[in-house]
């Protein structure tokens, strides 16, 4: 929880000092909401969702179109999300942990990024296997595929 906090001041460095005062308080108590797992901020609306899945990215992009200039903190960033936020065009993407396929993504598309902890991929719960959302998008490079692909609901989203 510290780290996900911490990622979201750090993302204020990006906002003026007026805007970040502005915005703070807001962000931080739904971000920091233990029920939410992702918190989306763009144009002064935050959208947020307790959904672990890819459920909210995707409805958030078929609600709003695009996600451009837009702050994405997230508790769990795989290479999925990291495709889906390339595909919306997010501005800056926390995750308070962040998988290293998802990192280089972000940082190949130059988006702006901070793990609060950066791992070799995001697990299952049991600690078994891979995400079935990652495994999904393996062979995926191109973001437009990856969002077709869950979109069309032909990929699993957990």
């Amino acid at each position: 929880m510290k780290k996900f906090l911490a990622g979201i001041f750090c993302s204020f460095l990006l906002f003026s000092a007026a805007n970040a005062i502005e915005l703070s308080q807001e962000i931080i108590d739904k971000a920091s909401n233990p029920e939410n797992a992702i918190a989306i901020y763009k144009d002064g609306d935050v959208f947020v969702s307790s959904d672990k899945s890819l459920r909210p990215i995707l409805t958030y992009l078929e609600e709003n179109g695009t996600m451009k200039g837009a702050f994405a903190f997230d508790r769990t960033v795989g290479k999925a999300e990291a495709l889906l936020y390339v595909y919306g065009k997010a501005k800056f993407v926390y995750g308070e942990t962040m998988s290293i396929p998802a990192e280089k993504i972000l940082i190949r598309h130059r988006i702006q990024h901070k793990a609060g902890k950066l791992v070799g991929e995001i697990l299952i719960p049991d600690n078994t296997d891979v995400r079935p959302c990652d495994k999904a998008v393996v062979k995926i490079k191109k973001a437009k595929d990856a969002y077709l692909l869950f979109s069309q609901g032909n990929g699993a989203l957990d």
